[in-house]
C-alpha cells in the first residue's frame, strides 16, 4: 500500500510539473461567431437576426459592423429559420427539437406554439393578415398554418411537396418557396394547397425572398448562386456568384440582401441593384468535430459537420475537400485516415 501511494504521489508531481511547463493554447484556426448559420430575418428597425441549429441559439448581428451577440440562448434558441411578424413578433423553428416557438414581448418568456414536428424548417408571416405558416423538410414534407397563441392545432395545408424550404409570403397572399428536391420555385395557395411552378432549372434552391420592387431572389446552394427571378414570367434576370453551402437570405427595406453560408459560418451582404458583394460576418470553420493528423504531422483533417476540410498545421490555412450540397457528402461528425482513404461518419445520416 505504501509503495502504491508513493507511486501515485510521484505521478501527481510529474503531472504538476508538466502543467507548469504547458504552453498557453493557441488558435490554429480562429473561432467563428456561430456554429453553423441558417435562417435570417430583418425586423422593422433593420436589425438582423441569425439562427443556428447545432449552436442552439439566435444571434443578433449588427448589419453595419458585423458584430454579433447571442439574443436567445439554448436550448430553446435552436433556430433553423426566423420570422418577424407585423407587430414585431419573433417566431422560430427548432429543427431537431420539432418545435415552433415564439417570445412574449422583448426578451420575455419563450412559448412553444406547436411541438411534435420533426424537421420543422421554414417559417414566415403574411404581413397583411398576420397569418403564420411553417414547413417541414428533410424529416418531414408538409406545410401548416399555425395559431401563434397555440390555442388551436396546426392546420395542414399540403404535404408531399418535395421539400418546400425557405419560403416567403407575397403581397398577393400566396406562399412562394423553393422545392428543394425538384430544382423548382413555386407558389402555394394557403387556402387550397394548390401548387404552381413558376421557375425551374435550379440545382438545389434553398430559399427565396422578395425585394421592394417585387423581384424574387433565389438562393441556389449547390451552385453557390443568388438568382433574381421575375415571379410573373419565371425568367432569371440576374445571377450573382457566391460560395456553395448557402442556406437562407433576408432583405431589408433598402434592398440589401443578406445571405447565410452554413459551411463558412458567414453572412454576406449583396446590393440588389449593383450586385456588389460584401462580407459581413466571416468564418474559417463551422462546427469542428473529429480530427485526425497525417503521419508527417503537417496536415490535420477535420470533420466540420457541413464540410470535410484539411488544415496546414504550420500556417493554419484551411482547404475544402467536400462541402454540403455541392457534393454527396452530408454532415460528417468524425474522420479517420489510412494511407489512401479518408473515412467519415455521421450520426445524423446514419
Amino acid at each position: 500500500m505504501k509503495k502504491w501511494i508513493g507511486a501515485a504521489a510521484l505521478s501527481l508531481i510529474a503531472v504538476q510539473a508538466m502543467a507548469a511547463d504547458y504552453g498557453k493554447p493557441e488558435y490554429l484556426v480562429p473561432p467563428s461567431s456561430f456554429s453553423g448559420v441558417h435562417g435570417l430575418a430583418v425586423d422593422q428597425d433593420g436589425s438582423l437576426f441569425a439562427g443556428s441549429v447545432l449552436g442552439n441559439s439566435i444571434w443578433k448581428v449588427n448589419a453595419k459592423s458585423g458584430a454579433t451577440e447571442i439574443y436567445i440562448n439554448g436550448p430553446e434558441g435552436q433556430a433553423d429559420d426566423i420570422a418577424i411578424g407585423p407587430n414585431g413578433e419573433i417566431v422560430w423553428t427548432s429543427f431537431m427539437q420539432g418545435a415552433l416557438r415564439t417570445q412574449i414581448g422583448d426578451r420575455g418568456a419563450i412559448k412553444d406554439i406547436a411541438t411534435g414536428l420533426p424537421g420543422i424548417n421554414s417559417v414566415n408571416f403574411d404581413m397583411k393578415s398576420g397569418r403564420l405558416y411553417a414547413s417541414q423538410v428533410f424529416l418531414g414534407d408538409a406545410i401548416y398554418e399555425f395559431d401563434i397563441t397555440g390555442a388551436t392545432k396546426p392546420r395542414k395545408i399540403a404535404e408531399g411537396l418535395g421539400g418546400f424550404n425557405g419560403f416567403e409570403v407575397g403581397k398577393d397572399g400566396l406562399i412562394y418557396g423553393p422545392i428543394w428536391f425538384k430544382g423548382q420555385v413555386a407558389s402555394l395557395n394557403p387556402d387550397t394547397g394548390a401548387l404552381k411552378v413558376i421557375a425551374d432549372g435550379f440545382a438545389i434552391p434553398a430559399a427565396v425572398n422578395f425585394d421592394s420592387k417585387g423581384n424574387l431572389w433565389v438562393v441556389d446552394t449547390k451552385r453557390g448562386e443568388l438568382v433574381q427571378v421575375d415571379p410573373a414570367t419565371g425568367n432569371k434576370t440576374k445571377t450573382i456568384p457566391l460560395k456553395t453551402s448557402l442556406d437562407n437570405l433576408a432583405i431589408n427595406a433598402e434592398d440589401q440582401i443578406y445571405v447565410s453560408n452554413m459551411a463558412d459560418n458567414s453572412i454576406t451582404q449583396v446590393n440588389a441593384s449593383t450586385g456588389e458583394v460584401t462580407p459581413l460576418v466571416t468564418g474559417h470553420a463551422a462546427v469542428p468535430g473529429g480530427i485526425k493528423i497525417s503521419e508527417d504531422g503537417k496536415t490535420l483533417y477535420l470533420a466540420d459537420v457541413f464540410s470535410l476540410r484539411s488544415i496546414d498545421t504550420m500556417t493554419g490555412k484551411v482547404t475544402d475537400h467536400r462541402r454540403m450540397q455541392e457534393s454527396d457528402l452530408e454532415y460528417p461528425f468524425a474522420v479517420g485516415l489510412s494511407q489512401k482513404h479518408v473515412l467519415g461518419a455521421s450520426w445524423f445520416t446514419g
